[in-house]
C-alpha cells in the first residue's frame, strides 16, 4: 500500500494565512493575537493532523471558526493560544471522522467549546480523551445518554 502524503500547494497556504490574519481582528478584543511564526505552525499542522486522519479538505480549514468559537473562553490566555487551537485543530479533525459525519462542523466545535469551558476546565487532555470520546460514542449509539 502506498504512503498517503499531503503536499500543500502555495496558494492553500496562503489562503489559510489570510484567514488567520483576519482572526487577529476577532481575536484581540481577547488580547489574543497569533504572530507569523504561529501562522506558519499552525498551517503545518493543520496539513499534518488532515494527513494523520486521511482526510481532505479544499478551503481554509477549521481554524477560524475555532478562533470565533474559542478566543473568548477564560482558559485561552496569550501565552497558550497557539498551543491550544493547534491542539483544538487536531482534535476536530480526528473527531470529526470518529462522530462518522453524525453531526455538522458547527454542532462539533460548539460541543467542543461547552465542554471545554464546562466538565474539562480548559484541560486539552480531559476534552478529549474523556468529553469528546463519549460524545462521539453517544451520536453513534453506543452509550448513555451524554447529549442530554
Amino acid at each position: 500500500m502506498e504512503d498517503f502524503s499531503i503536499v500543500p500547494m502555495a496558494s492553500q497556504i496562503d489562503e489559510v494565512r489570510v484567514e488567520l490574519l483576519a482572526c487577529n481582528e476577532i481575536s484581540k478584543k481577547s488580547g489574543l493575537a497569533l504572530t507569523e511564526k504561529d501562522m506558519a505552525q499552525l498551517v503545518d499542522a493543520r496539513f499534518k493532523a488532515l494527513e494523520r486522519t486521511g482526510r481532505v479538505e479544499f478551503g481554509g480549514g477549521v481554524l477560524k471558526e475555532l478562533v470565533q468559537a474559542f478566543h473568548g473562553s477564560k482558559y485561552v490566555n496569550a501565552e497558550n493560544y497557539r498551543d491550544i487551537l493547534e491542539e483544538l485543530q487536531d482534535a476536530f479533525y480526528y473527531f470529526r471522522g470518529e462522530c462518522d459525519g453524525l453531526i455538522s462542523d458547527k454542532e462539533l466545535i460548539a460541543f467542543m467549546r461547552k465542554a471545554f469551558d464546562g466538565e474539562a476546565h480548559g484541560e486539552i487532555e480531559y476534552l478529549v480523551g474523556t468529553s469528546l470520546e463519549r460524545f462521539c460514542m453517544k451520536l453513534r449509539g453506543k452509550r448513555g445518554d451524554y447529549l442530554d
